[in-house]
């Protein structure tokens, strides 16, 4: 049995070799793909991109003189130091888009006395809602005058619309002002048909 033993060992011994030297450490083709994509992931350099909108200030000024005695001046204009930032980021690139402010100063006469005058902006839209709503997240789009509303009430009603960068949110309020200068709001509920 030792003799069958001793014939078969070099046997034995000659295949354990071939195998533990054909086992070279060598990756697979799957790992080297990988290590590559790792290598090259690791040297890129991030890249930024800063964008603003408008990118440069912007101003547009509006006289109205309406027949039941009122004088309206809206200035809308962008504010440089006040913006909303909405970052985003794909694999090796990171967007940040700062979508400037947009204000509206008012001035308003009613048979050529001065009533109403005061810079339309989210702040003041808050402080004269009265609610809980929150507008930080919204910029100004525009503020009008809703002629018809005005001649029919004999208040001076503007419309400011607002809405919120990168997405489908509008809102509008109706911003009622009478002979006085007394300044009242309301949500404007538009129907979807």
């Amino acid at each position: 049995m030792y003799k069958a033993l001793l014939k078969i060992l070099p046997i034995l011994f000659f295949v354990t070799s071939v195998i533990l030297w054909s086992c070279e450490g060598r990756k697979s083709k799957n790992d080297l793909l990988q290590e590559s994509i790792s290598k090259y992931n690791d040297a890129l350099v991030p890249v930024n991109i800063i964008k603003y909108y408008p990118e440069a200030y912007t101003e547009i000024v509006k006289d109205s003189i309406l027949s039941n005695g009122f004088k309206v001046k809206i200035k809308t204009f962008t504010n440089m130091d006040k913006s909303i930032t909405k970052v985003s980021k794909s694999h090796t690139t990171k967007f940040k888009d700062h979508f400037r402010k947009i204000e509206s100063d008012v001035v308003v006469y009613k048979n050529d006395k001065l009533i109403f005058k005061e810079t339309i902006n989210n702040e003041f839209l808050m402080n004269h809602l009265g609610t809980s709503e929150d507008l930080k997240n919204y910029i100004g789009n525009d503020i009008y005058i809703n002629e018809e509303a005005t001649l029919n009430t004999n208040k001076l009603v503007l419309i400011a619309s607002l809405y919120k960068p990168k997405n489908n949110n509008c809102i509008s309020y109706n911003i009622i002002i009478d002979e006085h200068g007394v300044c009242t709001m309301n949500k404007i509920n538009y129907a979807r048909t």
